[in-house]
């Protein structure tokens, strides 16, 4: 696979500071909409992680790295990188765009401030993070959708990176009229 050379800083570089909420929910519908195309061509990254997102401009995030990426949903694989990874992929299971799915999750979270250690439960509903997150002007619609990315169980996450888009795009309306 040939990938075109993206000169810019990677996500990891914008996590550094703090990342106003309207913008790490752009990012985050960016993100989504970018793993859309990559999963309508059957594939999956399997390694999302704020480091392969680089950054073509403020708000053009683009995937690379495919090193690791599977050519056919449904394949065994181990690779990536922790706290990013699917516990289905963690365990060897087969995965699909389910676990870049979760991936996209854990960065979503973290975009709004919240580390990945503790994003990976973010499932379990902690009231004080949900509360903290609508205060700042995240709708309930997006954290929902980010408690089914970071479902353990794959079929309970969401399954549709343009539904995430859709939805994180909403949420940035949203935030936008709210400020």
């Amino acid at each position: 696979m040939i990938e075109d050379l993206i000169d810019g800083p990677n996500l990891r570089s914008v996590l550094q500071g703090r990342v106003q909420t309207a913008r790490a929910l752009d990012l985050a519908a960016r993100i989504a909409f970018a793993l859309a195309a990559v999963h309508a061509a059957r594939i999956v990254h399997c390694d999302i992680k704020p480091e392969n997102i680089v950054m073509a401009g403020p708000m053009n995030p683009v995937i690379v790295d495919f090193g690791v990426a599977l050519l056919d949903p449904g394949q065994v694989s181990r690779s990536g990188t922790r706290y990013y990874m699917a516990p289905e992929q963690m365990k060897g299971w087969r995965v699909d765009p389910r676990a870049d799915l979760y991936a996209l999750g854990i960065i979503a979270l973290e975009l709004l401030g919240i580390a990945p250690d503790i994003a990976r439960n973010f499932w379990r509903g902690n009231e004080k993070m949900m509360h903290a997150l609508v205060s700042a002007g995240v709708s309930i619609a997006c954290v929902m959708l980010m408690r089914r990315l970071v479902r353990p169980l794959k079929w309970l996450r969401s399954d549709s990176a343009s539904e995430a888009g859709r939805i994180f795009s909403d949420a940035v309306g949203q935030t936008k009229r709210m400020a």
